[in-house]
């Protein structure tokens, strides 16, 4: 931290204090966004963290870093947010057709995926207590399990596991005593640990012959309509998603029978434009209008992989697309 950078920008030089907190920014999103499982409250939660840093300049006394200082302030904030009544998952628009009966009904409704996460990690390593590679830690498997954790262990949790601060420096930033960061972290861990899938095989090396192979198969079955080929792709356990909706399938023949359920809306889908979302493969899906001829967006899929298959399949609405950088239509 440059001490003159600090100086000025308590003077009043915002130009100094984007030098000091810039650097930040992109992992703050990030932890904000694990905390919230919402993009578009993560970047309002990131908004109010640098108004709050700015307007808190003169008690900032220098006795953390000033990323210490500002992950003290962005987590405070998610958890304000995470207690407000107000919060609540945005409406879903209705199934153009009614789908099977669900495996379960899902409780994780105030979920979105997070573009070009990778991208925004910071470069160095986490602190000496992180449990989590950074990777495994934006997966949308991770983050939905976050989201079933109260407040205080999801914070507890996401700075000693995933951002490796100390137990002693986790009481600090939250104002909790060690024993309670100890006892929230214990039940978040066990919390996790029961969400997890066991065995599963890592994925293959990202953008390797053996990922463009699986994913070049799943497109074409896909938008070939080939319910069989699909589900020959997936493993034993694999999961389908659509929030803020409840319903969630899982296991080949539930999947089987929920995209032959909605067949009539399924075979709309003409064309899968490849995205990336929370470091996994993604594609803005596109159907064509039947009347004009042209492709307009009707949602962004994320897969999961385990192994040479999919594990995972996750659907999100329309809204999500231009975070994306996915046109509403196409020629």
């Amino acid at each position: 931290m440059s001490a003159e950078l600090l100086q000025r920008a308590r003077a009043g030089d915002r130009d100094a204090f984007t030098a000091l907190v810039e650097p930040h920014r992109g992992e703050l999103q990030v932890h904000c966004y694990r905390m919230l499982g919402s993009l578009q409250d993560a970047e309002d939660a990131l908004q109010e963290t640098l108004l709050a840093a700015w307007l808190g300049l003169d008690g900032f006394e220098g006795r953390s870093s000033v990323r210490t200082w500002l992950y003290r302030i962005a987590t405070n904030r998610c958890l304000n947010l995470l207690r407000s009544s107000a919060r609540r998952p945005v409406a879903a628009a209705p199934l153009l057709v009614s789908p099977p009966e669900p495996t379960g009904l899902g409780e994780v409704l105030w979920l979105q995926p997070y573009p070009d996460a990778l991208d925004a990690l910071p470069d160095h390593a986490p602190g000496p207590e992180a449990r989590y590679e950074s990777r495994e830690a934006i997966s949308l498997a991770f983050v939905t399990a976050v989201q079933l954790l109260p407040p205080n262990q999801r914070a507890v949790l996401l700075l000693r596991d995933v951002l490796g601060y100390r137990a002693s420096e986790t009481a600090d930033l939250l104002g909790l005593t060690e024993d309670a960061v100890t006892s929230a972290l214990r039940r978040a861990r066990a919390t996790m640990e029961a969400a997890r899938s066991p065995d599963s095989p890592p994925p293959p090396p990202p953008g390797g012959p053996e990922e463009r192979a699986l994913l070049d198969r799943f497109v074409a079955a896909f938008t070939e309509h080939d319910v069989d080929a699909l589900v020959a792709l997936m493993t034993d356990d694999v999961w389908v998603r659509m929030p803020p909706l409840p319903f969630e399938y899982r296991g080949p023949m539930a999947v089987h029978r929920f995209f032959t359920g909605i067949d009539s809306h399924w075979r709309r889908i003409d064309r899968m434009v490849p995205v990336q979302a929370n470091g996994q493969p993604a594609w803005g899906e596109y159907v064509r209008d039947p009347i004009t001829g042209g492709l307009h967006i009707t949602g962004v899929v994320v897969v999961a992989l385990a192994g040479d298959h999919i594990c995972e399949i996750t659907h999100f609405e329309t809204t999500l697309a231009p975070y994306f950088g996915l046109p509403r239509t196409l020629d």
